[in-house]
């Protein structure tokens, strides 16, 4: 069929050999990978690196926003398990 590698399944001892399909898709990540560093090339290393740090400080600005709002909601939860408790005593 191709002169792909042919896997071998240990618990079934059957060999599979890559279809046509497979092939083409191992082809088509590769053209994808390499378009992606021709664009890449394209863009200044300057820009790259800017851009690299704006998009970590965007992410760790979410990072901090969300960690702030779970830690308000357990906050809350707590008040609020806390508040049943007292109720629950002094039935």
């Amino acid at each position: 069929m191709t002169d792909e590698p042919t896997l071998v399944n240990e618990e079934t001892e059957v060999l599979q050999e890559d279809t046509t399909f497979d092939v083409f898709l191992s082809h088509e990540r590769e053209a994808l990978k390499s378009a992606g560093k021709a664009f890449e090339s394209l863009i200044p290393s300057g820009v790259r690196e800017h851009g690299e740090t704006a998009i970590r400080e965007m992410f760790e600005g979410y990072r901090v926003l969300f960690n702030s709002a779970i830690d308000d909601l357990i906050s809350q939860a707590e008040r609020v398990k806390f508040i049943e408790k007292s109720e629950d005593k002094e039935s």
